[in-house]
């Protein structure tokens, strides 16, 4: 029959989970760099950290993407290739959530 009984994991739900409607909280799993609030308040350029953190592999990886709209922090999408992060782009859990492209979520957390 075409109604599946509610038990059965529903593909799109993983999907969903990651919607903009739905916040990334610590226990959801995702890459995870560690980053030093003494480094944050120095207001560090987004591009540095994700290449000093593995996440992208150089800076002007970093800026690439942004030029081309792909690189979102916290849901926001980042229009300045020189961006800095700053202690305002920490959400209420003490992490940062950088997204590039659809669907590659890193969470930074500030230790």
């Amino acid at each position: 029959s075409m109604w599946l009984p509610l038990t059965v994991p529903q593909p799109e739900a993983t999907d969903a989970a990651f919607g903009a409607a739905k916040e990334i909280t610590p226990e959801t799993d995702l890459p995870t760099a560690e980053l030093a609030r003494g480094e944050l308040e120095a207001a560090p350029l987004l591009a540095a950290v994700l290449a000093d953190k593995g996440v992208l592999s150089s800076r002007g990886e970093c800026r690439r993407l942004i030029k081309g709209g792909g690189v979102y922090v916290n849901n926001e999408r980042v229009s300045d290739p020189e961006k800095k992060l700053t202690p305002g782009d920490v959400d209420k859990y003490g992490q940062i959530i950088v997204r590039l492209g659809k669907k590659n979520y890193h969470r930074i957390k500030i230790v």
